[in-house]
C-alpha cells in the first residue's frame, strides 16, 4: 500500500518550512512518500536531503515552476544501525564540532539527554541561539547534522527550552 503525505508550505513561514519537511520525514515508513507543494524552487531543501539522507530517499520532480513547485520525496528504507555503547562519545564529539559556528554567533548548545530507544538527541541551544528566529535551522541544518554524521542511528534532535 503507497502512502502520500501531502505537505502545502506555501503558506507556511519561511522559517519555520525546513523543520516542517524534516519533521513529516521522520514520521514516513519505508515506501511513503512527501509530496511538497512551495512556492520556490525547494533546491536548499533537496541539498540537506542528499547530505543527511542520500541513500534512502528519491526525489522527483513533479512540477517545476514558475509559480509552484511540486516534488515527490519517497523514502526508499528506514533500516537504521543498532545504537551503539559509544553514542554518547560520538554525540559529544559532534557538539565539540558545531560549538564554534555557534559561539562565532554569540550561542552554544549542551547535550541534555539521549534516549537510545527512541533513538533521539535532547539538546538545549544556549545564549543567542536560544531566541534567535533560525534556532530551528541551527537545530536541524546544523546541530542535527552534526550529530546523524557521527552516530547515524539517530533519528532525530530536539532542543530543551530552560525552565523559568
Amino acid at each position: 500500500m503507497d502512502t502520500t503525505v501531502k505537505v502545502d508550505l506555501r503558506e507556511v513561514p519561511v522559517f519555520k518550512r525546513h523543520p516542517l519537511a524534516f519533521d513529516t520525514w521522520d514520521e514516513l515508513p519505508a515506501g511513503a512518500v512527501m509530496r511538497l507543494t512551495n512556492d520556490y524552487a525547494p533546491t536548499v531543501l533537496k541539498a540537506h536531503f542528499e547530505s543527511l539522507y542520500h541513500e534512502i530517499f528519491q526525489w522527483d520532480k513533479v512540477e517545476n515552476g514558475p509559480q509552484t513547485w511540486v516534488v515527490d520525496i519517497k523514502r526508499l528504507r528506514c533500516a537504521e544501525p543498532d545504537v551503539g555503547d559509544d553514542v554518547t562519545e560520538r554525540v559529544l564529539a559532534a557538539l565539540a564540532e558545531i560549538r564554534p559556528f555557534l559561539e562565532g554567533d554569540g550561542g552554544d548548545v549542551e547535550l541534555v539527554e539521549i534516549d537510545k530507544e527512541e533513538r533521539v538527541v535532547r539538546v538545549r541551544l544556549t545564549g543567542a541561539c536560544s531566541s534567535c528566529p533560525s534556532s530551528a535551522s541551527t537545530l536541524k541544518g546544523g546541530v542535527e547534522k552534526a550529530i546523524k554524521e557521527h552516530a547515524p542511528e539517530i533519528r532525530t534532535v530536539e532542543n530543551v527550552k530552560e525552565v523559568k
